[in-house]
């Protein structure tokens, strides 16, 4: 197994295990040797010297656990139907899937590519071998299947989406990172007292962090009172949980450089307030800004594997504290307040409803609610202070509001400054350098928020974790499972929930990043907010009311403005400097996985569902139900600018339309896949059918049922797998199949197609040579 790990964070875990000492007597340098390497070894797993039992009165001190990696195999996960691959399919022009690749390269470079999607030493710019995408989404679903049926089905998926979020992972060589935590002896009496004094003693030499009152006699009598009452189970979960944030600690020394620390102190603190998100800049990268220079100057130098081993330890004794807390007996014991060099810790094991104010949580980065319909305010599970390594929030029991005060971004009367202000940010599992945990046990609860939040990582890893209930979820942008720099998770296991995002959410990496939206099963409902009357909504009430300027090239016929959702399974590059001398921001991987087989429904504006844009990878899968989808443009399952998508529908009978052209297709030099395992399903709108555009290759499979296929001709009359402009020289595909049977009716006017029949469609537009450019209809 390859071990990651640095001399820095070896040399700290070592120091503070053997001795304590002060903030005040050390820069943030002082215990990193300036020779220090990476990849190295370390001898023992960091944590042996806590092997031995403690005295009563001995401090657990916090130790450095070591990272690996677990490789996977992904080989087969997808196998392509022999429809396409036999005599009448490719077969007909003489081709293979070794002829469907793009060997063009374009004169720009790309920063932070993720070359796993791609096989080919002839620059980033390529894209290849597009067989490998159903392949690899495929993969990823079924191993994510896998991991939430285990026992801790939290921390195995995060460990899972590290095998596909790091950018430089080589395609065949997936492998999840794994954590191995210290050794610690958490027998005899007063462990969580003891865990508490070790995280009190351990420097925390990141600025600015805070200042915590001394060890003493009588601070150590008035914990061990306040938790006297912990049954022994309760009190080792929780002493976990605390020796967990010490171990995040370790790990973001490791994560980043010392040298360079103060760039990435100024670079959190922009993300504040300088406006980062920049709304109306969803569709470019912004320009201009120091905060994007330190980005490309510095974003490779994080470590983002340390910030990854941070999240499993945290999750996993997060995890154990919720398992033991969940059977536990509510306690009648004051609330345990103290603070540490790390953060203050505050449990209350009463079952009560309380109402946590923003002033009790803003330094506050473990806190631990037994039970009782609570009220939730400000920041909390955020690592919203750069000296915050970990932040973790357990609300075992209840129905409960989060963050009742942000405006209701569903409300006509809410304003953009309301909808996106950075008071109502940066919460509810936010991982900004740093990782960010809330874990919500159960009931049926009501999270709102506006930026950063929801599962939410930016160089970190922000998670949200909801066990069971019927769920509201409500966000402005950047959250419920968005990646920049890092990983963000939005897991709800259970429950017909509802998720609304105005912009860059529900499952989005952008460069750097990997962001996942898992539902386990529910009627689930997924909105990305919308402008004007189309596509069609479940009511009028969803309009856009913040009066931001529209991208023109998404207006409607008459004028109405329509905006980028970016949401539901989305990989986003940024694009703004393209053609000149600067450099396209490689996009990363976003994936919704919907594991039920209830009846969801999606809901976007323009460029969502599946969507690949600038070297992205996007993934949207349903695992079954009566489905419906609705946008207006680029969506779903359509990618754009060396993009990927693919997007799996397994059963059902599904509902899609797209009010204006798009749907299922890649464009410029963009990969797309559409898989329906089956159903009576209904297209309508100016859907498209296997239509590779300008450059594309587009694959559009239908597994059996009776389909209807663009009911509307007064709209569009689509042809069905075509090429539709070209590029010299270059093989291109346009690929429609439905298999399995059943009554399939086309409106269409293009000649040949039916029922039962195969056609060969000539390529259409400009720059075509139907020698190289070649359109597939099969019927079967």
């Amino acid at each position: 197994m390859k071990l990651r790990a640095t001399f820095a964070g070896l040399t700290l875990g070592l120091a503070v295990a053997c001795g304590s000492g002060s903030a005040s007597d050390a820069g943030p340098d002082a215990d990193v040797p300036a020779d220090a390497e990476a990849d190295v070894e370390p001898e023992g797993d960091g944590g042996d010297v806590e092997a031995e039992t403690n005295p009563a009165d001995e401090p657990l001190r916090p130790a450095q656990g070591t990272a690996g990696v677990d490789p996977l195999d992904c080989t087969g996960a997808y196998e392509l139907p022999v429809e396409l691959t036999g005599p009448d399919g490719l077969g007909h022009f003489g081709w293979t899937v070794d002829d469907l690749r793009f060997s063009v390269a374009w004169d720009v470079r790309v920063r932070f590519p993720t070359d796993w999607i791609s096989r080919d030493d002839g620059g980033s710019s390529l894209r290849t071998h597009p067989w490998l995408v159903p392949e690899a989404g495929r993969c990823y679903q079924r191993e994510m299947a896998t991991a939430t049926a285990g026992d801790n089905p939290l921390t195995a998926v995060l460990a899972t989406m590290t095998a596909f979020g790091d950018p430089w992972t080589a395609y065949g060589e997936f492998a999840r990172d794994t954590y191995t935590p210290p050794s610690y002896d958490l027998t005899g009496e007063n462990v969580l007292v003891r865990a508490l004094h070790g995280l009190l003693d351990l420097p925390n030499l990141m600025p600015e962090a805070p200042v915590a009152p001394a060890w003493d006699a009588t601070l150590r009598d008035q914990l061990v009172s306040s938790t006297s009452a912990y049954p022994a189970e309760v009190q080792r979960a929780l002493a976990r949980l605390v020796l967990a944030v010490g171990e995040a600690y370790f790990q973001k020394r490791v994560a980043l450089p010392p040298a360079d620390l103060a760039v990435y102190q100024e670079m959190h603190h922009r993300f504040w307030y300088q406006n980062y998100a920049r709304l109306n800049d969803t569709y470019v990268s912004p320009t201009g800004g120091t905060f994007e220079a330190d980005a490309l100057d510095y974003g490779e130098g994080v470590d983002l594997t340390a910030f990854y081993a941070a999240a499993l330890a945290v999750t996993a004794a997060a995890e154990e504290a919720l398992r033991v807390l969940s059977t536990a007996a509510p306690i009648d014991a004051p609330r345990l307040d103290l603070l540490t060099p790390h953060g203050r810790i505050l449990i209350d094991l009463r079952d009560q409803d309380t109402e946590w104010t923003a002033e009790e949580l803003a330094d506050a980065v473990v806190v631990v609610d037994l039970g009782g319909n609570d009220i939730w305010h400000g920041r909390y599970a955020a690592t919203h202070k750069f000296w915050m390594s970990a932040a973790v929030a357990i609300d075992v029991a209840g129905d409960d509001r989060y963050n009742p005060e942000t405006a209701d971004i569903e409300g006509s009367a809410t304003t953009a400054r309301q909808a996106f202000d950075v008071v109502n940010g940066f919460t509810q599992g936010c991982g900004l350098f740093g990782v960010g945990v809330l874990i919500d046990g159960g009931g049926r609860d009501d999270y709102r928020a506006t930026e950063y939040a929801q599962g939410s990582g930016a160089f970190g890893v922000g998670v949200l974790y909801d066990v069971s209930g019927a769920d509201s979820y409500r966000l402005g942008t950047a959250g419920q499972g968005s990646g920049y720099f890092g990983m963000g998770l939005h897991f709800d296991r259970a429950g017909d929930d509802r998720y609304g995002v105005y912009t860059v959410g529900q499952g989005v990496g952008r460069p750097k990043g990997h962001g996942l939206l898992l539902d386990g099963q529910g009627n689930d409902t997924y909105i990305g907010y919308y402008a004007g009357n189309d596509p069609e909504f479940p009511d009028p009430g969803y309009s856009n009311y913040f009066s931001l300027t529209p991208g023109t090239g998404y207006s409607a016929p008459d004028g109405t403005p329509h905006y980028m959702s970016v949401v539901q399974g989305v990989g986003w590059g940024f694009r703004h400097e393209w053609g000149t001398s600067g450099a396209l921001w490689a996009g990363g991987f976003g994936a919704l996985l919907d594991f039920g087989t209830g009846t969801d429904e999606h809901y976007a504006d323009c460029m969502a569902m599946g969507q690949g844009f600038v070297y992205g990878f996007g993934l949207l899968y349903d695992g079954g139900g009566d489905d419906r989808y609705r946008t207006f443009w680029w969506g779903p399952g359509a990618s754009a600018h060396m993009g990927v998508n693919l997007l799996l529908e397994e059963d059902g009978d599904d509902d899609v339309h797209v009010t204006a052209l798009s749907g299922g297709y890649g464009f410029d030099c963009s990969v797309g896949w559409w898989i329906d395992g089956g159903g009576n399903d209904t297209y309508g709108g100016q859907f498209n059918y296997g239509r590779a555009y300008n450059y594309g290759l587009t694959f559009f499979i239908e597994g059996g049922g009776d389909d209807v296929y663009n009911a509307d001709l007064a709209q569009a009359s689509p042809a069905f797998g075509i090429v539709d402009t070209g590029f010299p020289n270059e093989n291109l595909l346009g690929a429609f199949l439905d298999l399995g049977g059943g009554t399939d009716t086309y409106n269409t006017t293009t000649a040949g197609v039916g029922n039962d029949a195969n056609w060969y469609l000539e390529p259409v537009g400009a720059d075509v040579n139907p020698l190289y450019h070649k359109g597939i209809g099969i019927d079967r």
